[in-house]
């Protein structure tokens, strides 16, 4: 009787926690970290044992000086987007300081907000409240020196995006672009804010246009100096393009009802998730100096940031899922999020944090999301370009992983390239996704041209590495800066 009493509680033991598996409750999941931690130990204990019959992922000479070489191209690339291609903007700036700064993340609550980490953490103090921030020769939104006093202490900026429903901004049709048919008669001038109740485009909002017209045409800063409004200092930058947006359910509308539809401006970042690298305009007198340049230190590099880990038995019960365990936890730091890799190459991110141990979404996993940044080889040279936000879809051929890719910026065909040829690109991890640094590679595509979304196909760079080298990331220290490495060497 009391052996059948012991297996009915084994039994059913063993049912609540296959249905834990597939349904876990936090506090359920919690209680069990607590009680299985001295198994945790004794298997980091014996975990030499293991090592000695493995193979650790150690690269060669040539081979570490290859990958050193490659971040370093996608470094100089990266951080060389933050600064205007056109010559009337690079000359712009050479009458006022700019400030270089890395897209950090932004508040959980507030998508229309981004926080900034200064490449010298000083010169927050010398900031103030609506500087103009860019990236490229767009204009993104102004410094809130109010807001960035709660995050000051490590070196954060908070920065409200022009596509924050309050957002104003003076603009006009550009002058010099002559895309849109039709004389120019007098300026085009309009207020640009916020985001156009539009169900299937991203646009921003155009409020009380000056003239009809102009559809097509670049739209820029144009603002007039005056007390309390700072925007001016990026004038000349673009928002975007000028459109109309008519949904997907008006496509056999009547010309009038067409004539008729929702203006807007189709910008020319993600604000979404295509922000990486920025300049913050100001003209104010700096109250700490520290321009000189400094060593370079790639992110992915920084010893201080990674923590050595296992990975352990599959994390996951489904066989569409791809998830590993790994043997750092809270208490070496890990949050939820962060970045697991082998050498300088992209495994997955933490998705459940316990105190000795950590559950792993591995790249192959249908939903994990990454910001991106391609390299792309166009034979002209490697130039960067923001893909945004991949969601994995799973695994596709051998050694490759499908993902969704929404192309909110349209990969345009290179001169002499034929369009039903992929563009071949690396992938890399991007900017502003906390836990995860800028420069681990994902792996190689041919990315399509023309407007998404499309399903691209990755070789994945880390396929085949065997277990031993995993690190786990947890972050640079409060008030580390960023690296402030431009074409140059040196702060604009």
């Amino acid at each position: 009787m009391r052996t059948s009493r012991t297996r009915t509680l084994y039994h059913l033991s063993l049912a609540g926690l296959a249905l834990l598996a597939l349904r876990p409750v936090d506090p359920l999941v919690r209680a069990l970290d607590v009680l299985l931690a001295p198994s945790a130990v004794l298997s980091h204990l014996c975990a030499p044992l293991a090592w000695m019959g493995g193979r650790p992922a150690i690269a060669g000479e040539g081979q570490e000086e290859a990958a050193y070489a490659a971040q370093l191209a996608l470094e100089q690339a990266v951080l060389a987007s933050a600064e205007p291609q056109n010559p009337l903007r690079v000359e712009k700036l050479a009458g006022m300081r700019a400030l270089r700064a890395e897209v950090s993340g932004r508040p959980r609550d507030d998508r229309d907000r981004i926080w900034l980490r200064l490449a010298q953490a000083g010169n927050i103090s010398s900031l103030r409240t609506g500087d103009a921030v860019v990236s490229g020769d767009a204009f993104i939104g102004t410094v809130d020196v109010e807001a960035s006093r709660l995050t000051a202490q490590v070196g954060v900026v908070e920065v409200q995006l022009v596509t924050g429903a309050q957002f104003r901004v003076g603009a006009e049709i550009d002058p010099e672009d002559s895309r849109f048919t039709g004389p120019i008669v007098g300026r085009r001038r309009m207020v640009v804010g916020g985001l156009a109740p539009h169900p299937d485009r991203i646009l921003l909002a155009v409020h009380n246009p000056e003239q009809p017209g102009g559809v097509g045409a670049r739209v820029i800063v144009s603002e007039t100096v005056r007390v309390g409004v700072r925007t001016h200092l990026a004038n000349g930058f673009v928002l975007g393009v000028l459109a109309r947006g008519i949904p997907a359910a008006w496509e056999h509308a009547s010309a009038r009802l067409a004539e008729e539809s929702l203006l807007g401006i189709q910008p020319i970042m993600d604000f979404a998730h295509g922000l990486h690298q920025v300049l913050i305009l100001t003209d104010s007198e700096p109250e700490a100096i520290g321009n000189g340049a400094t060593e370079m230190v790639l992110p992915v590099q920084d010893a201080a940031a990674w923590r050595s880990t296992q990975l352990l038995l599959r994390g996951e019960s489904s066989p569409l899922r791809a998830g590993r365990k790994i043997s750092s936890g809270s208490v070496n730091g890990v949050s939820v999020g962060a970045a697991v890799s082998v050498g300088t190459h992209l495994l997955g991110r933490v998705i459940r944090v316990g105190p000795l141990g950590a559950d792993l979404s591995l790249l192959a996993d249908p939903g994990l999301r990454i910001s991106t940044i391609a390299l792309l080889q166009d034979g002209s040279g490697k130039r960067p370009h923001v893909l945004g936000q991949l969601t994995s879809l799973g695994k596709g051929a051998a050694g490759s992983v499908r993902f969704h890719w929404p192309a909110t910026l349209t990969l345009e065909v290179p001169s002499g390239w034929e369009p039903d040829v992929g563009l071949p690109a690396q992938i890399w991890t991007g900017s502003g996704d906390d836990g995860l640094p800028r420069g681990l590679l994902i792996g190689e595509t041919d990315l399509p041209f023309g407007p998404g979304p499309h399903i691209i196909e990755v070789r994945l760079a880390a396929d085949g590495l065997v277990d031993h080298g995993t690190q786990v990331w947890v972050g640079a220290p409060a008030g580390t800066p960023v690296s402030e490495l431009s074409v140059s060497g040196e702060e604009l």
